[in-house]
Parts: C-alpha cells; sequence; structure tokens
C-alpha cells in the first residue's frame, strides 16, 4: 500500500497558480443556484457541500516547493535523495498523487526557462547548476527524470511564438533528442522506479517509439505502482490521440490491464484505461464491454472511497451522456447503460461535489486576449455537474421535495 504523507504543520506558501484556481474552484457551498442545462433545476432544491481542498493543496504545495527550492540552491545530491525517498516508498498525497512527481514538477519550474537556450547554443559559463545537473544525471536515474521530462513538455510547450513554425518544430526535435540521450543509460525495468518509467511513458508519447512501445512503456509504469491509477488513464488517453488510434487494440490494452491488476483494483483496471478514453472519444463506447466496466466501477468504489474517485466517475457517466449523434446501435446501449449507473453512484456514495473534476468535456470559453487558447469555465462544470445530480433525483424534486447531501448520504426533506 502506498505511503501518505501529511505535510508540516505550517508548509510554505508557494504561489503555484493551478493550486489557487483549484480551490478557488472548490470553494464554498453549492446548491442554491437556479436553472440550467437541458432540465431546469428549482432554485434552493439541491444541496450539497462543495470539498474543502485546502489541505490536499498545501501538501501538493508544500513538495512543489520543496523541489523547486533544492533545484535553484543546486542541491542535486538533495533533492536526489528527497526523490529517492518517496519513489521508492510510493508516497503519496491524501488524493493520491505521487509526491516523486510533485517534487520532479517543481524543480523543473526552475529548468524549464533555460532549456530552450541550452539545447541551441549548449551551456555556457552562466550555466553551472545546470552542468553539475547534466553530470550527475548521468549516473542518477532520479535526477534524469526530471531532465527527461523537462525536455519533452519545453518540445510540447509552443511557447516561441515569435520563431517561424519550421524553427519551433526543429527545436522540439532538439528537446527530444536531449531527452532521449538522458534515457539511454538506463534500463527503466531495473531500476523500479515509477519516476523513470512514468518520464519513459512521456518521450515515447512525444513521439520516439512506436504503439506497440507505447502500451508496454506503460504497461512497466502500472506494474510498477498499480495502486496508481495516473499510468493507466495516461494510457487511454495516449492510445486514442494517437494519428492511427486503434479502439479494438484500446480495448484489448485495457482487458490485459485488468488482468495485471486485478489483486488490486478487481476488474477496476479496465475502468481506469478506458475511463478518459470514453470522455475524450464517443466512438470508444462502440467497442466498449460495457459490463466489465460497470464491474470495474463498482470494484473501485469497493476500494477507493474517496470523494474524489466518486466524483470523477460521476463526471465521466455525465460526458458520456452529453455524448450525442452516435451511429452505432451498440455505442448507444452503453451510453445508456453508463449513464443509468450514475444514479446508484449518486445515491450511493456521492458526499460532496468536486467541481474541477467535471471540467472534462465542457464546452471551452475562449480567453479575450487575441490569440489565447480555449478555456473550459469552472462554472459551467459546476453547473453542470449540479443539473446532472439533481437529474438522478428528478421524481423527488418533481413532487417538489428538496435533495440535501449529508455525510451519511443524500437525504429527501418535504420543500
Amino acid at each position: 500500500m502506498p505511503t501518505i504523507y501529511q505535510p508540516p504543520s505550517n508548509p510554505a506558501n508557494f504561489a503555484l497558480s493551478s493550486y489557487e484556481a483549484l480551490r478557488a474552484r472548490a470553494a464554498g457551498w453549492i446548491g442554491r443556484i437556479s436553472g440550467g442545462g437541458r432540465h431546469p433545476r428549482p432554485s434552493n432544491a439541491l444541496s450539497i457541500p462543495s470539498a474543502d481542498l485546502t489541505a490536499e493543496t498545501d501538501i501538493r504545495k508544500y513538495h512543489c516547493e520543496k523541489g523547486w527550492r533544492l533545484a535553484a540552491q543546486g542541491r542535486w545530491n538533495r533533492l536526489s535523495e528527497k526523490l529517492s525517498a518517496a519513489d521508492v516508498e510510493r508516497v503519496k498525497t491524501p488524493a493520491g498523487k505521487p509526491v516523486a512527481q510533485l517534487l520532479s514538477r517543481g524543480a523543473r519550474l526552475v529548468l524549464a526557462p533555460k532549456l530552450d537556450r541550452i539545447v541551441l547554443d549548449g551551456l555556457g559559463e552562466r550555466d553551472v547548476l545546470i552542468r553539475v545537473l547534466c553530470e550527475r544525471a548521468a549516473t542518477d536515474h532520479l535526477l534524469a527524470a526530471v531532465l527527461v521530462v523537462a525536455h519533452v513538455e519545453a518540445a510540447r510547450s509552443g511557447d516561441t511564438p515569435h520563431m517561424p513554425g519550421r524553427d519551433r518544430a526543429h527545436l522540439a526535435g532538439l528537446h527530444l533528442q536531449a531527452a532521449d540521450r538522458l534515457m539511454k543509460p538506463f534500463e527503466t525495468a531495473e531500476r523500479g522506479s515509477p519516476l523513470l518509467a512514468a518520464a519513459d511513458c512521456m518521450l515515447i508519447a512525444a513521439g520516439k517509439d512506436t504503439e506497440r512501445d507505447l502500451s508496454q512503456g506503460y504497461a512497466l509504469a502500472i506494474d510498477l505502482d498499480p495502486s496508481d491509477p495516473g499510468p493507466m488513464r495516461a494510457l487511454g488517453r495516449r492510445l486514442v490521440a494517437s494519428a492511427n488510434a486503434d479502439l479494438a487494440r484500446l480495448e484489448g490494452v485495457a482487458v490485459q490491464t485488468a488482468a495485471r491488476t486485478r489483486e488490486f483494483w478487481g476488474e477496476g483496471g479496465y475502468t481506469w484505461v478506458m475511463l478518459d478514453a470514453l470522455r475524450r472519444d464517443p466512438d470508444v463506447l462502440s467497442c466498449l464491454d460495457a459490463e466489465f466496466f460497470i464491474d470495474g466501477m463498482r470494484d473501485i468504489l469497493a476500494r477507493d472511497r474517496s470523494q474524489a474517485t466518486v466524483n470523477l466517475l460521476a463526471a465521466a457517466c455525465a460526458a458520456v451522456e452529453n455524448q450525442q449523434g452516435i451511429a452505432d446501435p451498440r455505442g448507444r446501449a452503453n451510453r445508456d447503460r453508463l449513464v443509468a449507473c450514475s444514479d446508484w453512484i449518486v445515491r450511493d456514495h456521492l458526499r460532496e461535489l468536486h467541481p474541477a473534476l467535471w471540467l472534462a468535456g465542457q464546452p471551452r470559453n475562449r480567453s479575450p486576449h487575441a490569440g489565447a487558447p480555449l478555456r473550459r469555465s469552472p462554472e459551467a462544470a459546476r453547473e453542470t455537474a449540479l443539473n446532472f445530480i439533481a437529474r438522478r433525483f428528478g421524481r423527488e424534486l418533481a413532487a417538489g421535495h428538496r435533495v440535501v447531501f449529508t455525510p451519511n448520504g443524500p437525504e429527501t426533506l418535504r420543500g
């Protein structure tokens, strides 16, 4: 079982905007919002508390700050020790995020602004700290993993609008070549490191190898830490995102993953692989074994009763409900079966709302700044969640009753 980390009483205030945004999206009480959706919800009819993510946010910020500070000080040996302790023991936050990944993320914040220049011009006199890091990374697989992910992220970022498209592609290629050279000295299977395996998966997915290698790379990452659903979900996303996506291959990989993780998740490995793929590609419904997927959801919730996981599965059902225009009869039947599952997920397991987990599949709002990327609206996600939950209690609400979620589950009160 993974180790759950509890932070010091006063973790440092490391301002990472993504975490602050997560906290802001989930703050306060929800339920006194009217209307919205295809089936308007009466005002004051549904009340459900929103999750207080303060503790999880602070824990994540603490570890990211630790990684950032050690990297900024060039204390690579100490960073390697911290990474090793978290990686070997599979230490996770209460919400299940691997601590080694958080330390790596913080360290990469120091590296990211410098990597473009370094791959183009080489290491200069002012790059003493990074020169030492590169020397250590030649024999330290954990430091190499940090650098590999930093290069892959730089290759994907596209944060060079001043460069012509051809030059940006060349720069991305240089980053991937650098990442490939960093990985070559290490045999991922022999190292037994989830952090290194995750870095190798990112490199493979960025275009280094074939579709077959992608499945094999993720299989190793999953085997190294079957308690972490992250690699399983990422595998499903990568398989449907590839240019030659093969849905039969996706389903086969999901079956294999379930077999390898059955001791930990029951049939849940199948569900973890298919979960995000379903939200991204409606055609996945046509190849889905719905009974297998539903059994997997039940096994997941029997082993992980956290409200984050409950919200994740309920949100997946909501995303499937919104997929229209499915021509294949099997796909439509599978969609209806999964939507029906939301009744027992919501009634038997849901206690609080995690709006951020409902963002996937929501309409994107374009930023008012020209050329800015499309952004999903947290308010739309929250309203979608509330209306979806309300439809599970259509009969009660139509009768004029109120539905109030408590720590023991939803209660129906006369209006």
